[in-house]
């Protein structure tokens, strides 16, 4: 993401400036970890997330949570086998019989729905699912307001 900032003539010592627009993307990536978190919100298990600054322009929001990054990019059609157990076991009866928990490009989570008897396979066919895409709606809500976050921050230090 790039943007210019219009630097007030009262704001002359390069240092000051990049120390709020640091603060900013700081306090922004922070807020990036809150709708992150907002879509694990009725998870079980629910992942952690870390910011990490690369350098004064740089700062990442991650996890390492495998199944976040999957839900957030979709899986196709897949076979699951059996590996440490002698069965798979889950509830489902047929579709229309699960309701998932998060909504493409929405930082929320609903509390889900599964009905049906329980099953045991050795093998299963999943029909995959859609990609969330969390990570770009975060991409273009922050391309949106960042600018004028940073914007604010400067003419404020000059009042």
């Amino acid at each position: 993401m790039e943007f210019k900032a219009v630097v007030p003539a009262g704001l002359t010592d390069a240092a000051t400036l990049q120390k709020i627009v640091t603060n900013q993307m700081r306090m922004v990536a922070k807020s990036v970890a809150v709708d992150f978190i907002a879509t694990t919100y009725t998870w079980k298990r629910r992942p952690d997330f870390v910011i990490n600054e690369i350098d004064v322009e740089t700062i990442t929001i991650g996890t390492d949570n495998d199944i976040w990054k999957m839900i957030d990019v979709g899986t196709r059609p897949h076979v699951i086998r059996v590996k440490y157990a002698k069965a798979l076991r889950f509830q489902w009866g047929g579709f229309g019989s699960y309701k998932a928990k998060t909504i493409p490009r929405q930082f929320r989570s609903n509390k889900g729905k599964i009905s049906g008897p329980i099953n045991y396979r050795k093998s299963v066919k999943h029909p995959g699912f859609v990609a969330r895409d969390f990570t770009d709606a975060a991409a273009v809500k922050y391309q949106r307001l960042l600018p004028g976050i940073i914007q604010r921050a400067i003419n404020s230090a000059v009042r």
